[in-house]
């Protein structure tokens, strides 16, 4: 059985996966790639010193505009993905 340095992986073990770099409001955010929640995202982006709120909206960029992700929704998190938090009140 070939290990995964053998196959061509790199051999991380302790480390988690490789962060993907996302923005929130204009701002770079390191997350960890894989999936996330809208509140998970907030709070990363919180924690790395975004002006927002946890109660604030949160919209994914699409092309074909700006969609919504509740704090529950699950993010496949993908290098670049754009997203804007806005207060609750100013929803435009």
């Amino acid at each position: 059985m070939q290990t995964e340095q053998q196959q061509g992986k790199p051999d991380n073990p302790g480390r988690g996966p490789k962060p993907v770099t996302v923005s929130v409001n204009g701002q770079q955010v390191e997350m960890p790639k894989g999936e996330a929640s809208g509140a998970e995202i907030k709070q990363a982006a919180i924690a790395r010193g975004v002006a927002i709120a946890p109660d604030f909206s949160l919209f994914l960029r699409g092309k074909d505009g700006l969609e919504p992700v509740r704090d529950a929704e699950e993010i496949k998190l993908k290098q670049g993905l754009e997203f804007k938090a806005v207060a609750a009140d100013d929803v435009s």
